[in-house]
């Protein structure tokens, strides 16, 4: 009979279980439960017990549960089913065991204490910081910190300064805790007070002074900018990181501008990390700090400066930028010219452009390749204007990058610059520029393409099937272009790489075109539009031998349209 009543015991939880699982209606029993924690059951089952009671557990469990709580194979699981019951019966359990126990288990309830928040128990936990245990003492004042009360900080601090080397950090660990929940439910001076007698103190790891100033500032808001300026101005490079970081936190132009304000004469790394933060702000009220800094400052400082501005973006960054792209330092030049292309906005390009005018050719030339990667398709006027005009080096870079974004409406104006070039590398540039134009805008249909072969497998000698009239049809339905795929083919060639060779013609010229499975192939060829046929026959009429050969170049590239 008693092994029946056991196994029963056994098997209450796992039904119990099973119930929460399946979502049924009925509850476990708690009685079950209760009784298996009394019984004489496996260590397993009173865990699988302790873990339903921490889901469906009342005051009637607490007895039950308290008694494990010194049992060292189950001390956790019934802390783990106390600390949910929404019961004061579980508070006065844990307080209780305070006198009672020793070590882990002590240690184990200290920290449930802390976390169900039972400002009861502030003296007693107050009176273990002194404790001989480390972890008993070390969890005392991290529960205390989990309290957040001021007459928990004040036991903490009351403790610091006789506190053993090995538990001030935990020590300090808890006045951080306080000062944060105290902050966050509006009591900002107390919560400054207790920042404040951490900062003072230079017997706490760095990593204490370094979250104590985060937050001495942030209790004080705008009233702690003059400690972020002070701690930005010091010596101790982690406070510096510690005060960038911690602006970050803070919204507002009077925080830019305070930051901004220090960076003249700081050590190299400090003012990187400053800049750093700035940029990550994106506040354009940093832009005549950093851009005063970027004639003056060191190598380091003008390649973050050049990072920092890209993430502020505005025109006003533009020229600092531009001035650094021919700076002397290569990591220099190259953070400003990828922070120029990677700029977004119609007015960085508007800057560009209007630097097409400026006197100093190497910053035009340098404004023309900008404008060119930025692929600044608004800017195009400014660089046919610039095309005409200045030295040489200006004009060729200006018609390459013309001749990468032009498109009909600028074709008659290249046409009549190739025909009035006066050197030789402004004509072959020109020609380039007129070639790039007729091959974007030159047009293919359906109809105009004819496939007389097709081929998909393992090409050329392997195993292949002929999808000639597979591709045709496709080309047929309108398309011009066919993906190398087994789901448009098949398979002829099974676990090898396949190819698609395609021969067709194309507006009466024959080409053959292969690419590799799982690529598209598009067809080439097409019809130039007739009117830049027309306007590069009347150009070369009139142009003079050199430029008249380039024009008749252009025209042999162009397929006229049917008449």
């Amino acid at each position: 009979m008693r092994k029946i009543v056991a196994n029963c015991l056994l098997v209450a939880p796992l039904l119990c279980a099973g119930a929460l699982r399946a979502g049924e209606a009925a509850a476990p029993d708690e009685d079950a439960l209760i009784a298996v924690l009394a019984s004489e059951a496996p260590v397993k089952a009173k865990a699988d017990a302790c873990r339903l009671l921490g889901l469906i557990g009342t005051a009637k469990a607490v007895p039950a549960l308290a008694a494990l709580l010194g049992d060292e194979r189950l001390a956790h699981m019934a802390r783990y089913a106390l600390e949910p019951i929404p019961d004061p019966a579980v508070d006065a359990a844990l307080r209780g065991a305070l006198g009672v126990l020793k070590g882990r288990a002590l240690a184990g309830v200290i920290g449930s204490i802390g976390a169900r928040r039972d400002t009861a128990a502030t003296a007693a936990l107050g009176a273990l910081l002194g404790a001989a245990e480390a972890e008993v003492a070390q969890a005392a004042a991290r529960s205390l910190g989990m309290l957040g009360t001021v007459e928990a900080s004040e036991r903490l601090r009351a403790a610091l300064p006789g506190v053993s080397r090995e538990n001030r950090l935990a020590l300090c660990e808890g006045l951080l805790r306080c000062a944060e929940t105290l902050a966050a439910g509006g009591r900002r001076a107390e919560a400054a007070a207790i920042y404040d007698a951490l900062r003072g103190r230079d017997d706490v790891p760095h990593q204490v002074l370094t979250a104590a100033l985060r937050g001495a500032v942030l209790a004080r808001q705008d009233a702690g900018l003059p400690l972020l300026v002070e701690a930005c101005r010091g010596k101790d490079f982690l406070l510096v990181k510690a005060a960038a970081l911690t602006s970050l936190e803070m919204p507002g132009s009077k925080v830019t501008e305070a930051v901004a304000g220090v960076l003249e004469g700081l050590p190299a790394d400090s003012q990187i990390v400053l800049i750093q933060a700035l940029g990550a702000r994106g506040d354009k009220a940093a832009l005549p700090a950093l851009c005063a800094l970027a004639r003056t400052g060191g190598k380091a400082a003008r390649e973050a400066i050049a990072h920092a501005l890209a993430e502020i973006g505005g025109a006003a960054a533009v020229p600092t930028l531009v001035a650094l792209t021919g700076d002397m330092a290569d990591d220099v030049v190259k953070a400003a010219r990828g922070a120029l292309g990677a700029m977004e906005g119609a007015e960085i390009d508007a800057a560009l452009a209007a630097m097409l005018g400026d006197p100093d050719s190497k910053k035009r030339v340098v404004a023309v390749e900008l404008i060119a990667q930025r692929r600044a398709a608004g800017a195009l006027p400014a660089l046919l204007a610039a095309a005409a005009a200045g030295d040489e080096a200006v004009r060729v870079a200006s018609i390459k990058a013309a001749g990468a974004m032009a498109g009909a409406a600028e074709f008659p104006a290249l046409v009549r610059l190739l025909a009035g070039a006066g050197s030789a590398a402004e004509l072959q540039a020109l020609e380039q520029a007129l070639v790039q134009v007729c091959e974007r805008h030159t047009t293919l249909a359906p109809g105009d393409v004819i496939i007389r072969k097709a081929v998909y497998g393992d090409l050329p000698d392997g195993a292949k099937a002929d999808v000639t009239a597979k591709v045709a049809e496709i080309v047929k339905r309108g398309a011009l272009a066919v993906e190398a795929s087994n789901a448009e083919f098949g398979d002829p060639a099974v676990g090898i790489s396949k190819k698609l060779r395609v021969e067709y013609t194309a507006g009466g010229a024959e080409r053959t075109e292969i690419v590799n499975e799982g690529q598209t192939l598009r067809f080439a060829g097409g019809v130039t539009p007739r009117a830049f046929i027309d306007a590069l026959r009347a150009a070369a009429e009139m142009a003079p031998p050199a430029a008249k050969e380039a024009l008749l170049r252009v025209l042999k590239q162009t397929r006229a349209p049917a008449r």
